[in-house]
């Protein structure tokens, strides 16, 4: 069952672009992760997921419901983290229970259900001032989990977190995920972390999909580094035939391991001397700098 399809997705802001025809499908109970750059348009994309934004174009569809047209239906089903200020000077508790007021449907048991889950329970009566920011982003998570949500969408979810915090915070969305069924949905910077729990990666640049697939595609496939003695005339890339393009960093020339010997071959006629051949199963890493990727 597709829980989130999206079709040609544009948002403009001005003249630029933040989306760019966008499309993508996530399935009940997958661990999606969203990965790209500063500015890629992922935050964007989370608001045009819920809402928030409206788009210049495309649709959005949630549990098969196009979203703005059935907004008021949908969103009881889709729990949201974003960056928003709690209220300091209220108690945990506190700012849970006035969330459920405000949506009619205060219930005791769920609110003390999940400050348990987070492990906030014992500090219910604390003012959300003393909160340390990765207690705070719990608490925010757990605003995103009242309604039982079947959707979560979450945006750096890991933001403040200690490694500690991260590692609970992984195996939460895992249980909920496995156990309860729950879509997941989050953007993060933290490739280890999404490499280690989801089914899927999306990773966006500048407002385009450049890739869209599961995990174990990407560490099935064998990537080779060739290291030459000089660098290679980018002419010579280009003549080579393959299925897709090598990429060249400083020295190194990075291909697919059905290209290898296609390479090679046209290395050696150019006399380009080969230093070294690395094979190695890919990851998120590699991916995500092959395709634009910015340090953080």
């Amino acid at each position: 069952m597709e829980i989130v399809s999206v079709e040609s997705l544009t948002k403009k802001y001005g003249k630029k672009a933040a989306l760019n025809n966008v499309s993508l499908k996530v399935s009940k109970g997958e661990i999606v992760g969203l990965l790209g750059p500063n500015g890629a348009g992922k935050t964007t994309l989370i608001k045009c997921l819920t809402g928030l934004l409206r788009p210049n174009g495309g649709s959005v569809k949630l549990f098969g419901y196009d979203l703005d047209k059935n907004y008021s239906v949908v969103v009881k089903n889709v729990g949201l983290l974003l960056d928003f200020e709690m209220y300091n000077y209220l108690t945990a508790y506190e700012n849970l229970k006035l969330l459920m007021i405000a949506q009619g449907k205060f219930n005791k048991e769920k609110t003390k259900e999940v400050l348990q889950f987070l492990d906030l329970w014992e500090v219910r009566d604390k003012s959300v001032t003393t909160f340390s920011f990765g207690m705070k982003q719990r608490l925010r998570l757990a605003q995103a989990l009242l309604g039982d949500p079947q959707l979560l969408i979450l945006d750096e979810p890991a933001v403040g977190l200690d490694p500690v915090g991260i590692k609970d915070l992984k195996d939460k969305l895992v249980y909920l995920s496995k156990n309860k069924g729950v879509t997941v949905f989050f953007s993060s910077h933290q490739l280890p972390d999404v490499e280690e729990i989801c089914d899927r990666v999306i990773l966006l640049k500048e407002g385009v999909i450049l890739f869209d697939g599961k995990m174990e595609d990407i560490k099935g496939e064998k990537e080779c580094r060739i290291t030459v003695s000089k660098i290679p005339d980018t002419k010579i890339i280009e003549n080579a035939i393959l299925k897709s393009k090598p990429v060249l960093q400083n020295n190194v020339l990075i291909v697919k391991e059905e290209d290898l010997n296609s390479v090679l071959k046209i290395l050696s006629q150019h006399g380009i001397d080969i230093v070294n051949i690395d094979v190695k199963k890919g990851n998120l890493l590699d991916l995500f700098y092959t395709n634009g990727g910015e340090k953080q």
